[in-house]
């Protein structure tokens, strides 16, 4: 059961990671003022989005890791099938962000 609670935990603070990624590069392409407050922090806005996206990672797991012990086989495979739908939808999301900001002007 170690091995579905890693899984379980790992899958979780993916998602989350996924999340943060995708929120920070919307923003940071919305808003002069955030991407200059991310290149400060490590010299460029890219890497500065990776940090915070391991942290997020990183704590998420921990917490998840920590707080639940035994997760059920169901629930193990439901969050694995929601990190694919999480994940196909935040790359469509960016894509088509700069599909539409960029392209648009071509």
């Amino acid at each position: 059961m170690n091995s579905l609670r890693k899984v379980y935990a790992s899958s979780i603070a993916a998602i989350l990671a996924i999340i943060t990624a995708a929120t920070f590069t919307i923003i940071g392409e919305l808003s002069a003022p955030f991407k200059s407050w991310l290149k400060l922090i490590s010299g460029h806005h890219w890497e500065t989005k990776s940090i915070f996206t391991i942290i997020a990672y990183v704590v998420v797991f921990a917490i998840t890791y920590a707080m639940v012990r035994d997760p059920q086989p169901t629930r193990v495979r439901s969050t694995l099938r929601w990190l694919i739908v999480i994940a196909v939808l935040c790359t469509v999301i960016v894509v088509g962000y700069f599909v539409f900001a960029y392209g648009a002007h071509e």
